[in-house]
């Protein structure tokens, strides 16, 4: 939707590439921005692959959701104000999917408050950055449902690269303890969140405590989830 947003204020055509199990609302909220939506692939992983040989065959530009330096620099804006509203962060929860918001956001603390423990947060069904640390390889994992679809996929090697570098601690939460953050988000801060959003805030409520003192953050990296979906989450986690 980022992308969207900015390919019609600079007046540019943006096609974006997502897999028809993404939640209706954010293609259609892509959509509404003016992109073309193309739904076709089957996952993330093969909406990656689209997406780089669209690029080759009309000669476009490629917005890669992981590298590149431009995509990192905005991606660490998240740190950068959290910073400005808490100098004295101690711990820095962020979602771990392909690793694109996680590396940008470490770019930023390395650069500027190195004293600052990064943990990662994922979905014990999208865990490829976890299995992966573990193995010390790269660990392909299955596509399989989950609520926190934002984070599903594969990672790459410069994705596990920068996790390996920069990451303090990596958990892992499940479907149920993400079901249960989402209600919790909205009855405590009246917040709707989606799942791979929730996962920080899982972790915290399934007993993850933050060994450093001083301020600890908590990303909540997006909002995109179909309301009857959530309502169902919300009424049954209530």
């Amino acid at each position: 939707m980022g992308l969207a947003w900015a390919a019609r204020h600079f007046g540019v055509q943006a096609t974006v590439f997502v897999p028809a199990t993404a939640p209706r609302v954010k293609r259609d909220g892509i959509a509404a921005l003016g992109a073309t939506v193309n739904a076709q692939a089957a996952h993330y992983d093969e909406a990656l692959d689209m997406a780089t040989a669209y690029a080759v065959a009309h000669g476009a530009t490629h917005v890669h959701p992981e590298r590149g330096d431009a995509l990192l620099a905005g991606q660490g804006t998240v740190a950068l104000e959290i910073l400005e509203e808490l100098p004295d962060l101690a711990t820095f929860v962020v979602p771990v999917g392909g690793a694109g918001l996680l590396g940008g956001c470490a770019a930023l603390l390395d650069a500027v408050a190195p004293r600052v423990r990064i943990v990662g947060a994922q979905s014990d069904q999208t865990a490829a950055m976890k299995r992966s640390l573990e193995a010390g390889e790269i660990v392909p994992i299955p596509v399989v449902p989950t609520l926190a679809d934002g984070l599903a996929g594969g990672i790459e090697e410069t994705g596990f690269d920068t996790g390996r570098r920069v990451l303090d601690e990596m958990l892992t939460v499940t479907e149920d303890e993400i079901a249960g953050a989402i209600a919790w988000l909205w009855r405590e801060e009246g917040l709707v969140v989606e799942g791979a959003g929730a996962v920080g805030v899982a972790a915290l409520l399934s007993g993850y405590r933050p060994p450093a003192d001083g301020d600890t953050a908590v990303v909540l990296s997006g909002g995109n989830i179909d309301r009857e979906r959530w309502e169902d989450i919300v009424t049954r986690n209530s």
